[in-house]
């Protein structure tokens, strides 16, 4: 299904009935990720994915603004079109930002966020992707994208005991080869990277139940940055997965799935 937002076709997946859950994907995502979480969700919440502007099959303009507000923004005229009131937020790694940055401006929309892996502050990030950041250099990287960087790339965000299959890579090679998502995953990173440090101020602002989940063995974004955002939000809890790596949805998706139902299933 698509939804036009101020001139651009938003595409998303909307399934089961009960209190809203929007599920925000991470940087070079789209509603692929969240595959083994929707079904599940969907019988307790009325769950809606959707691919952010520049992702998926979502529109991929070349003259839109990327920034955190601009994603945040339309991460609530998405609720307006389609007259969600309220939701819990559930946001993985880049998209954490995204979904802190809603709940900062809007705080009567939501009723619970939910952070995997999310990044909020300044870490520790692979040389190679942060120079995609660099306007010439980062596209000559992006260009270098095949079958066996995409692989390695997944490799490295999942635990060892993920296995890579055809359609995981499929599905990045269908949604990141145009110039549009090449753009659209460049200038994010670029917005997504100024202003680093400040951004954790945010957390101080956040007062609705806060659902923290790590994977023990995160390569891309250490567990101490989790433990760093549940000092700073009064309301939260961390979890820490074992045999689970940067996408704990998809490597622990049953134990997630349960914890996002078991914190957030008996809001009203």
């Amino acid at each position: 299904m698509k939804v036009n937002i101020d001139g651009v076709n938003i595409n998303y997946v909307f399934k089961g009935k009960g209190k809203p859950i929007i599920l925000i994907h991470g940087h070079g995502e789209n509603i692929y990720t969240w595959r083994h979480n929707i079904d599940k969700l969907a019988e307790n919440f009325k769950v809606y994915a959707l691919d952010l502007k520049g992702f998926g099959e979502s529109d991929k303009p070349i003259d839109s603004d990327y920034s955190i507000s601009s994603m945040s923004e339309l991460v609530i005229n998405f609720m307006d079109r389609l007259d969600i009131d309220q939701a819990v937020i559930v946001c993985h790694s880049f998209g954490g930002k995204i979904g802190i940055q809603s709940i900062v401006d809007h705080p009567n929309r939501f009723v619970g966020l939910g952070l995997l892996g999310s990044a909020v502050t300044k870490f520790k990030m692979d040389p190679n992707y942060r120079l995609i950041s660099d306007e010439k250099k980062g596209r000559f990287l992006l260009n270098l994208f095949n079958r066996d960087v995409i692989k390695q790339t997944i490799k490295s965000i999942h635990d060892k005991s993920y296995k890579i299959t055809d359609e995981d890579i499929d599905n990045e090679i269908k949604i990141g080869d145009s110039e549009g998502a090449k753009h659209a995953f460049q200038q994010y990173l670029i917005e997504f990277l100024k202003n680093e440090e400040a951004f954790i101020e945010k957390l101080d602002k956040i007062s609705v139940p806060t659902l923290i989940i790590w994977g023990k063995n995160d390569k891309f974004i250490s567990s101490e940055h989790g433990k760093l955002i549940e000092e700073r939000i009064k309301d939260s809890k961390l979890v820490i997965l074992e045999n689970c790596g940067h996408n704990s949805h998809e490597d622990q998706d049953e134990i997630v799935n349960q914890l996002i139902i078991e914190n957030f299933g008996n809001f009203s």
